[in-house]
């Protein structure tokens, strides 16, 4: 039996966070976390591609590459990432289970706030 290709585009997978963003903003809970909160960070995933996602003014963007410099890097696979933003798998239990790495000067509120952007993201 041949392999199943399960490799996801680069088109597909900006695609599969930035609706995952669009998702958790239409939570006003999502939008009052993120309010007051400007940073930068990357998502590497499988340790290849990457997205800069920038939180500025209560808006989030995500732009394919590495833009700029940022506070912090989230390392995954392309599986975890899909598990988290489809909701079945949370931040801080891919973080327990090291299926996500974070580098970088990162606070315990950066973490939090990461952690409700990307809960309301289900």
């Amino acid at each position: 039996m041949a392999p199943v290709d399960i490799s996801m585009s680069l088109k597909e997978e900006l695609a599969l966070i930035s609706e995952g963003v669009k998702r958790a903003l239409q939570s006003e809970d999502a939008r009052r976390a993120i309010t007051g909160w400007s940073r930068r960070f990357r998502i590497v995933v499988d340790r290849k591609r990457k997205y800069t996602v920038v939180v500025e003014e209560g808006e989030v963007r995500v732009e394919k590459g590495s833009s700029g410099r940022t506070d912090f890097e989230v390392f995954t696979t392309r599986e975890t990432l899909e598990q988290i933003l489809n909701g079945e798998l949370s931040l801080i239990r891919a973080f327990m289970e090291k299926k996500v790495e974070i580098k970088g000067k990162i606070s315990d509120e950066d973490v939090a706030k990461l952690y409700k952007l990307l809960s309301w993201a289900m």
